[in-house]
């Protein structure tokens, strides 16, 4: 998975997904929405 608006960390179990688009001051846009399906989909 090639992520480029997210980051994501798994440690026992536990998945922290951080949005990181600073210079947009993490908005959301269409890339980070698709970008959060595919990794709710993933896991």
């Amino acid at each position: 998975m090639n992520l480029q608006t997210l980051t994501v960390e798994i440690e026992d179990h536990i998945a922290v997904l951080t949005i990181n688009r600073p210079e947009k001051l993490n908005a959301l846009n269409a890339a980070a929405k698709k970008e959060l399906v595919e990794v709710f989909e993933a896991w």
